[in-house]
């Protein structure tokens, strides 16, 4: 499984999960498009204490396979509220050329950006190199971070949304803990850089996708009494 497909499949994973689906849902949806738990496994996407991951090169995707599981994530999208932008967008930065759109049979999103009134620059950039990270996420049981816990895993956010201050994990696209958007953790950088490493754009009405597993409370705990505790040192 290729970088661009992982970054597919971790993206419509994040959005089931910002639904509330269940594991079982989301496994489920892997299968009908002929994507299998080991699968998901192998490729790092899913930990599971049934399976035991194997060479992670030998997961082959089958363009038929591709072209479902991106027709899904197109829905998911649109039913978010997601334009069509906004989604040609988002497979522009994954990696996909207009090529493998087509293939998918989702030509409506190859077209130049001078369709859409506010671009003046083609949103597919076939030279760019630049794509988003993907969070190895525990479907599973929810959870997508070892044990111990690390405290530079983790850092104090305050919201956009609902100004509140919340613990986030430190790299990744999380879920407020408060209101259940999207979070950045714009804190660990020590000043706003272009491009953006969560590939934040800034456009307006553009959804960012988490990339990290809701945070648990034994996480939040452990970081805020950590915090204090270097506080009086």
């Amino acid at each position: 499984m290729d970088k661009k497909t992982k970054l597919l499949v971790s993206s419509y994973i994040g959005m089931r999960m910002e639904e509330g689906k269940s594991t079982e849902d989301i496994v489920n949806d892997f299968n009908q498009c002929g994507i299998s738990k080991q699968d998901l496994v192998n490729s790092g996407l899913l930990v599971s204490r049934s399976l035991t991951p194997s060479d992670s090169s030998s997961v082959q995707i089958s363009v038929n396979a591709m072209r479902m599981i991106a027709a899904r994530y197109v829905a998911a999208c649109t039913q978010a509220g997601d334009g069509q932008r906004d989604i040609a967008d988002a497979f522009a930065r994954m990696g996909f050329t207009r090529n493998e759109l087509g293939c998918f049979g989702l030509s409506m999103f190859c077209l130049e950006s001078s369709y859409f009134e506010e671009d003046s620059v083609d949103c597919f950039d076939e030279a760019d190199e630049q794509q988003g990270s993907v969070s190895t996420v525990d479907v599973t049981h929810m959870r997508g971070m070892p044990q111990p816990f690390a405290f530079e895993d983790y850092t104090l956010e305050e919201c956009q949304f609902c100004e509140t201050e919340v613990v986030i994990r430190s790299t990744g696209v999380s879920v407020c803990p408060k209101c259940k958007r999207p979070i950045l953790p714009c804190t660990k950088c020590s000043s706003c850089t272009s491009p953006c490493p969560y590939d934040h754009t800034g456009r307006f009405g553009l959804r960012l996708r988490p990339t990290n597993p809701p945070i648990t409370k034994e996480e939040t705990e452990f970081y805020l009494k950590e915090l204090e505790r270097r506080k009086r040192q």
